[in-house]
C-alpha cells in the first residue's frame, strides 16, 4: 500500500500535536498549581541577571505565562485555532530555546524550572528537549490546518475560556492555601521519626551455586553460602531532608519535629515587616494551640542580630528559632505559613493568610486535634473536584458541538450530492 504525501503530512501533524501539546500543558500545569514555586525560579533567574522585581510583578508574570503555556498546549492537543496557536508556540519558542542555551553553557541555575518541581530535567536535557520541541512548532506553523479540529470555530473560545479558568482557579488557590498537588519532599503525610528497628537493621547479601539473597542478622544462612555485603537501604525521603532548626549554634531539629503531641511551626522565609499586620493573630493563634496541650514554634530564616530584630519587632509569645531559606520554601508555600505536625508526621500545611478566626476559634477534634476545620480541608479531593469540573466542561461543549457538526457534513453531503446531479450541457445536433 502506498502512503500519499499528504497521509505523512496529517501523521505528522498529529504527532507533533501530541508531542508539543502534551509537553506544554504538563510544564504549564506542574508551574500553575504551585505558583510560589514559579516566582521562586523567576527570581532565582533574575537575580542572576542583577534584577530584583517586586514579588506581585513576579507572580502576575508567573502565573500568566504558566497559564498561556498550559492553554497552548490544550489547543494544541485539540486542534483550536489552528493557526494562531501553532504561531504562538512558535513564539514560547523563539523565547525558550535561545534562553536554554545560554542556561546549557553558563549555567546559571542548577534547574531551569521547566516542570516545576513535578521532576527536575538537567540543562543540557532541557536544550535538547527545546530543539526537538523547535522543530516540532516548524511543522505546526507549515502544516497544522491540515488536520481538522476537534471542536467547530463556534466553540473553540469556549474550550480556551475554561482552560484559563482552570489554571488561573489552581494557582489562586495554590497561592493562597497550598499548591493542590505537592510534588515537593514534604507533603502530607511525611513522617519526620526516623523508622522503626527493623528498618535499621542492614541486610546482608549472601551467595550460593549463582543465587544471591539477603539475610537478615537475625536468620543468617549456613557455612554453604558466601558473603557478599551489606545491601545499600533505600534512604527514606523524611531521613534526606536538609530541614534544620537551629537554637543558636544548637540543632533542634529533632526536639521540634519528632515532639509528641501537637506541634504547630511557624515558617517565615521572609522576615520582613510584612509579618507585622498579621503577629497579633499568630499570637492568638499561639495562646489558643497552647492552651490545648500543643506547641507553638517559629522557625526564621534569620540568624543572630537579624533574627532578635525580627522578634523584637514582632513581640511573638512562641519560641523562636533558626532555618535555612530553601529548606523552609520546600517545607511549605507561603510567606508566612504554618505546618501542623503531630508526633513527628505532618498533619496539614496552610498559608497564613488562608487561616480566619473561625479556624482558630473552633472547640478541639474527637481525637484531640486542634483546628478541626483546618485539618478536614483535602486538598486532593478539591484538585480532582476542580479538574472533574473542567474535563466535564470539555466533554459537555463536545456534545454540544454535534449537532452543529451534524448539520454541516449534512449540508455538505447535499452540496456535493446536488454537483454530481446537475445535467451536463447537452451538444447541440
Amino acid at each position: 500500500m502506498k502512503i500519499s504525501k499528504n497521509q505523512i503530512i496529517r501523521f505528522s501533524v498529529i504527532l507533533a500535536r501530541i508531542l508539543v501539546g502534551a509537553t506544554f500543558i504538563i510544564s504549564g500545569w506542574a508551574k500553575v498549581i504551585d505558583p510560589w514555586g514559579t516566582l521562586y525560579k523567576i527570581g532565582e533567574y533574575l537575580a542572576v541577571w542583577g534584577f530584583d522585581p517586586s514579588p506581585e510583578i513576579l507572580l502576575t508574570a508567573g502565573v500568566a505565562l504558566s497559564a498561556a503555556e498550559f492553554t497552548i498546549g490544550c489547543c494544541l492537543i485539540l486542534g483550536c485555532l489552528r493557526r494562531t496557536t501553532a504561531w504562538c508556540a512558535l513564539a514560547v519558542m523563539a523565547f525558550m530555546l535561545p534562553l536554554t542555551v545560554y542556561i546549557a553553557v553558563a549555567n546559571p541555575v542548577a534547574d531551569c524550572g521547566c516542570f516545576g518541581d513535578l521532576f527536575v530535567v538537567s540543562n543540557s536535557a532541557t536544550l535538547i528537549k527545546n530543539i526537538l520541541l523547535a522543530a516540532l512548532v516548524v511543522i505546526l506553523v507549515c502544516y497544522n490546518r491540515r488536520v481538522t479540529c476537534i471542536y467547530l470555530p463556534s466553540v473553540q473560545w469556549i474550550v480556551i475560556t475554561l482552560s484559563v479558568a482552570y489554571a488561573l482557579v489552581l494557582s489562586f488557590i495554590g497561592y493562597q492555601v497550598q499548591p493542590l498537588v505537592d510534588f515537593r519532599p514534604y507533603p502530607v503525610g511525611t513522617s519526620f521519626s526516623s523508622g522503626s528497628s527493623e528498618d535499621e537493621t542492614p541486610a546482608l547479601i549472601y551467595q550460593r551455586n549463582g543465587e544471591t539473597r539477603e539475610f537478615s542478622l537475625e536468620n543468617l544462612p549456613d557455612s554453604t553460602w558466601s558473603f557478599v555485603g551489606q545491601a545499600e537501604r533505600e534512604i527514606p525521603q523524611a531521613e534526606r531532608r536538609t530541614l534544620a532548626v537551629f537554637d543558636g549554634d544548637e540543632d533542634i531539629t529533632d526536639d521540634i519535629l519528632n515532639a509528641d503531641g501537637y506541634t504547630l511551626l511557624l515558617c517565615v522565609a521572609s522576615p520582613n515587616n510584612d509579618f507585622l499586620y498579621r503577629s497579633r493573630f499568630v499570637n492568638r493563634m499561639s495562646d489558643s494551640l497552647q492552651a490545648r496541650g500543643g506547641y507553638f514554634v517559629a522557625a526564621v530564616a534569620a540568624r543572630d542580630q537579624q533574627l532578635d530584630k525580627w522578634a523584637e519587632r514582632s513581640f511573638p509569645n512562641f519560641d523562636v528559632f533558626s532555618a535555612g531559606e530553601n529548606p523552609i520554601k520546600e517545607l511549605v508555600r507561603g510567606e508566612p505559613a504554618l505546618v501542623m505536625i503531630h508526633n513527628g508526621t505532618i498533619v496539614w500545611k496552610r498559608a497564613l493568610s488562608s487561616i480566619s478566626d473561625e479556624d482558630i476559634e473552633s472547640l478541639p477534634g474527637e481525637d484531640g486535634n486542634p483546628f478541626p476545620t483546618i485539618q478536614d480541608y483535602n486538598p486532593a479531593a478539591l484538585f480532582w473536584k476542580i479538574t472533574g469540573i473542567y474535563l466535564l466542561c470539555l466533554i459537555l461543549t463536545f456534545i454540544f458541538n454535534i449537532p452543529e457538526r451534524w448539520y454541516r457534513n449534512r449540508k455538505k453531503r447535499k452540496s456535493v450530492q446536488k454537483i454530481e446531479k446537475t445535467p451536463q450541457n447537452s451538444q447541440d445536433s
